[in-house]
């Protein structure tokens, strides 16, 4: 898209700050998985790692923030989700301790969302292990870890409708045609998240 997701503005500021804000609402331990950590300077209260294994993808973001975090589960969040509701979150983590969950990802009749989900810190070594040996697609991770007996928890996108009637917190940004749709629906809801 040109620019790092992250860094993209809304509102006057950089995504990410909106996103950080966000997730200090439900944890006091917020890690941002960067190789370039001085470009987030504004950022207040997170601390910030680097990828072991740069270049490969989203896989290596969750093990680098799952290795660096003090508790047992935490949110994995992506860049690209400008809506996100903190009540999904809340929701989703909620599931995980319930359901005692390895992982809980949401999903929808076309996709699985893993980058707006919750992960135990075990699951990291597996990531890890992956990682090592160039095998970096979020849905090998999700199956080495169901086929090692790990606790997976799926839970339908439905089941957020009541908070988000739009589903909007599972709309991420991947074109920059995506990033207008994004602004021109921002005053309208992101007030409520």
């Amino acid at each position: 898209m040109g620019s790092p997701k992250a860094l993209l503005p809304f509102a006057g500021r950089p995504l990410i700050a909106h996103l950080a804000e966000r997730m200090l609402r439900l944890t006091d331990d917020v890690v941002v998985v960067t190789n370039e950590a001085e470009r987030y300077h504004f950022l207040q209260n997170v601390r910030f790692q680097a990828d072991l294994f740069p270049g490969q993808g989203p896989l290596a973001g969750v093990q680098a923030g799952l290795q660096q975090i003090r508790h047992e589960q935490a949110w994995v969040l992506g860049c690209d989700l400008p809506f996100v509701s903190v009540d999904i979150l809340h929701r989703i983590g909620k599931i995980a301790c319930e359901k005692q969950a390895d992982a809980v990802i949401p999903y929808d009749e076309t996709r699985e969302y893993p980058v707006m989900a919750v992960y135990s810190k075990r699951t990291q070594q597996i990531a890890y292990e992956l990682l090592r040996r160039r095998e970096n697609r979020m849905r090998g991770f999700i199956s080495v870890l169901t086929d090692r007996g790990f606790q997976i928890h799926r839970v339908s996108t439905e089941q957020f409708r009541d908070v988000d009637h739009r589903l909007l917190s599972f709309f991420n940004m991947n074109t920059p045609d995506d990033y207008r749709m994004a602004l021109s629906l921002w005053d309208t809801f992101a007030n409520g998240l």
